[in-house]
């Protein structure tokens, strides 16, 4: 037999990160049948990364793709087949794959090379690919399925004939195994496709990945909540939690994600009907030119589409409340304590905030519910009065990322040097109960008011507290400083000083324990008027004075 080395290269919502897992699970079956998976999947995966950024990352000993294709070299002796996986490979591929080929004519591998490619109806990738954006962390997206489809109806990253064409133009047609993924199939079909591509069968030797390890889909009543969470804008530790327990929710649910109806189902396939009949008679050689010979709807009709609302509907949710106060009853009071204090002037989310305290004060007690609302209420009507107050003021200092290093010094021990930037954020790793930073000194006539707007992130709840100085007193003292409670999460609390000696020096105090503490952004307005503004009022009065 010749020695192959098979790239999988996805697509995109094709059971990718399931059959990663396969491989990754039984690399010591693999072995014994001559077949070597070399590193692990995250490491393939950041093999397409390095060949986005760089045209020759193989020259670096230290990137995976030196490392991975230096253990195929090795290993030629001992193995017939290799397999690289990785759905990067669909993503920038016009940029990767001469890349890809300088990097398998560099090691000069002298082996066949096989491409594995599965393809998905496109209506029923669209409905994943929604469903993933609403869930995963880096998108968290808001909207409804409705306004998804007219944005991405027709969709690059679906059409499979540009992939393919492209793709052929480095690697032979014969050798390019173009297989159907079907939804709603038993993954152990999947995993028989794939083996039986690279020569292998399913055997009860194979250990099977568990659910927790496969990229399982929510049932679109659990993703709309969660889209809703979104909407409120809770913070993301919040919201993998609640994400898990509807994990746990969807084992006895057939996950049904069905946005589409038929009419818009046929519009979207209608998209693609050309590039589906080239890459069914030009790669698969079908005289018929169908690339779906089995229509995957699956029949359905408007009374089984899921339609999603424009407002909250509680009733819609009340099993999944009582779901979360099953599984964990402090989810649903610090939900409460996060959609409390939520200021927002977007109607929508007006409305969804108050219907959901509505709903969650079935779920927690009178007395959690009085403790929060006492404990908040003045801070909640405090920072709406203050932030509508200092809307017009000038910005004196806007603290962010980029100019981090330059806006504070004097850091206390706990903190001092152990922190990193990245992202958008800095992150403050406190070895200590009392961390702390000075922040550069702002300028201008302080006969006035000055308000501070923070957003910061705490791994536990915890008090942030800001000390200043004044003319006549240079150190920073209890009398001269303020003090928020912060929970668990993201947070965004506001401070007024309104000192008449204030001399614009201010220190932070993020938390008051140990722990990791990210700061997103500190801003700081003033009404104050800058030595030209009253310049330009003394010159205008002059004038009227003189007229």
């Amino acid at each position: 037999m010749p020695k192959t080395l098979f790239i999988h290269i996805g697509t995109h919502k094709t059971g990718s990160t399931a059959i990663q897992n396969l491989l990754l699970l039984n690399k010591p079956e693999l072995l014994k049948n001559g077949v070597l998976f070399p590193g692990s999947s995250d490491d393939h995966y950041q093999i397409t990364n390095e060949l986005r950024e760089s045209e020759k990352p193989y020259l670096n000993r230290e990137t995976q793709a030196y490392k991975i294709f230096t253990e195929i070299k090795s290993n030629l002796h001992y193995f017939d087949t290799f397999i690289i996986s990785s759905e990067g490979f669909c993503e920038n591929y016009e940029l990767i794959l001469p890349r890809l080929a300088d990097i398998i004519a560099y090691f000069n591998l002298q082996i066949d090379i096989k491409i594995i490619i599965f393809y998905r109806y496109q209506a029923s990738n669209l409905e994943s690919t929604y469903q993933q954006y609403v869930k995963q962390l880096s998108t968290r997206l808001k909207m409804t399925f409705r306004h998804f489809l007219e944005l991405h109806c027709y969709s690059a990253v679906f059409d499979y004939y540009l992939l393919l064409n492209c793709w052929s133009k480095y690697f032979d047609r014969n050798d390019m195994l173009i297989l159907p993924f079907i939804a709603n199939r038993e993954k152990s079909n999947l995993y028989s496709t794939f083996l039986n591509a690279v020569n292998l069968q399913l055997t009860e030797n194979y250990q099977l990945p568990t659910l927790d390890k496969i990229n399982k889909g929510f049932s679109n009543n659990s993703l709309d909540f969660l889209r809703w969470l979104n909407i409120l804008e809770v913070d993301n530790v919040l919201f993998l939690k609640i994400s898990d327990i509807l994990k746990l929710r969807e084992t006895n649910h057939q996950t049904n994600y069905n946005f589409l109806s038929r009419d818009e189902e046929d519009r979207v396939m209608q998209s693609y009907e050309k590039s589906n009949y080239l890459v069914a008679t030009d790669f698969l050689n079908r005289s018929d030119g169908k690339l779906f010979p089995n229509r995957q709807s699956h029949q359905r009709t408007m009374n089984q589409v899921y339609l999603q609302e424009d407002e909250f509907r509680p009733e819609s949710f009340e099993d999944i409340f009582g779901l979360i106060k099953k599984e964990n009853d402090n989810i649903l009071t610090s939900l409460y304590v996060q959609i409390f204090t939520i200021n927002s002037n977007d109607m929508v989310t007006f409305n969804a905030k108050h219907q959901f305290l509505a709903v969650l004060e079935k779920f927690v007690s009178a007395l959690q519910i009085k403790t929060i609302k006492k404990t908040h209420k003045y801070d909640m009507e405090e920072n709406i009065q203050m932030i509508n107050k200092s809307k017009d003021w000038d910005v004196l200092l806007h603290v962010t990322k980029d100019n981090f290093h330059r806006c504070t010094f004097n850091f206390s021990k706990d903190c001092k040097g152990n922190f990193q930037i990245s992202d958008h954020k800095i992150k403050i790793e406190s070895t200590g109960n009392d961390p702390f930073f000075s922040l550069q000194k702002v300028t201008g006539n302080f006969d006035s008011e000055t308000f501070l707007i923070i957003t910061v992130s705490s791994t536990c709840d915890t008090k942030i507290q800001i000390f200043f100085q004044t003319r006549s007193q240079t150190n920073y003292t209890e009398s001269n400083s303020f003090c928020r409670s912060i929970q668990e999460g993201e947070n965004t609390v506001c401070f007024l000083i309104d000192h008449i000696e204030f001399n614009g020096q201010i220190r932070i105090d993020p938390g008051c324990n140990k722990g990791e503490y990210i700061l997103h952004e500190i801003v700081i307005r003033s009404n104050v008027k800058s030595y030209e503004k009253l310049y330009e009022e003394y010159l205008s009065l002059k004038k009227i004075i003189s007229n």
